[in-house]
């Protein structure tokens, strides 16, 4: 058996996408309800910034009171500023992978309460997404590590986002370095946020490793036709990076937009104070036209480009 000891923390940008997530609001709302720029809570989440200030703990509980300050501040112990840190939180566990044990404490918990909330699931349609019972879910949340075992190989099963390095040891990124293809068949879909769906469907979807050199980048869309040559090919997988609301665009750069009445359009943007103007490289033969700010859930930037087909 292997024995359980607390030797292990969480990063400060898990503690930072914690917080924002169960807060329920976007790193710019959260920055706003502790009385700080939202440019800090970026440079948290990036790794800029590689830990929390005294101060900013102090506006964080001031806002957010259950939480502890320790935990804040190093990572370490009970996030929870009413739980003692005692004997009641080691155990022991014995867990077998080609006969190389992994070591879990009971930290594992959290980092399973992070992947829910960014799945943005209740804890019932996270239990059936597993395809586990609830209460088994429910055990581990009562630190059962059997149960919390269970629940994180079935996470590693079901979202292929997730890194088993960082879930079972809380040891590097959250996320593997995947990136999910967009489907080519929901390009064309209206009313449809494909960041949603590929959070909520990751199972139907293929996905990429990571090329390190881009920016950092949250989907790869394929380029389906010809209306942005030269510059891209049909074929080409676009590295695609969120544009955060509000954030000004580049006039003139290459964009895929998530729009609601016409699925994703790929074009060079330019704003307006209502609209956007979309245009292709060859306006002769694709005609330029407007999408409106309200028809938009996603803009997303093209940060990098593969091409298969020479």
């Amino acid at each position: 058996m292997l024995k359980i000891i607390n030797l292990l923390h969480m990063e400060t940008k898990d503690i930072v996408n914690h917080l924002i997530v169960n807060s329920e609001l976007n790193a710019k709302q959260f920055a706003e309800s502790i009385g700080v720029t939202p440019t800090q809570i970026y440079d948290l989440q990036s790794g800029k910034i590689k830990k929390i200030t005294g101060r900013m703990a102090d506006k964080i509980l001031s806002k957010y009171s259950k939480y502890s300050k320790s935990w804040l501040l190093t990572g370490e112990g009970s996030m929870w500023q009413d739980e003692i840190n005692d004997e009641s939180s080691v155990s022991t566990f014995s867990w077998d992978t080609n006969e190389h044990p992994i070591p879990l404490d009971d930290k594992i918990v959290a980092r399973i309460e992070i992947v829910i909330e960014n799945k943005a699931l209740s804890n019932t349609e996270f239990a059936q997404k597993l395809h586990i019972p609830e209460e088994i879910l429910n055990a581990a949340f009562d630190r059962d590590l059997q149960a919390c075992l269970l629940v994180a190989a079935s996470i590693i099963k079901v979202f292929k986002d997730i890194s088993p390095r960082w879930l079972f040891t809380g040891m590097g990124e959250m996320f593997d370095y995947k990136v999910p293809i967009l489907p080519r068949e929901i390009y064309n879909e209206k009313n449809l946020d494909v960041f949603n769906y590929v959070k909520e469907n990751p199972e139907s979807v293929g996905y990429s490793a990571a090329i390190r050199q881009f920016a950092k980048y949250e989907l790869v869309y394929e380029v389906p036709n010809d209306c942005m040559m030269p510059e891209f090919k049909l074929g080409d997988r676009l590295a695609l990076s969120e544009v955060p609301a509000e954030a000004p665009i580049i006039n003139g750069a290459p964009y895929v937009v998530d729009t609601k009445s016409l699925g994703l359009i790929f074009r060079l943007l330019y704003g307006q104070e209502d609209y956007f103007l979309c245009r292709s490289f060859d306006d002769d033969r694709y005609a330029p036209f407007t999408i409106d700010r309200e028809d938009i859930y996603n803009i997303y930037r093209v940060v990098g480009l593969v091409r298969t087909n020479m």
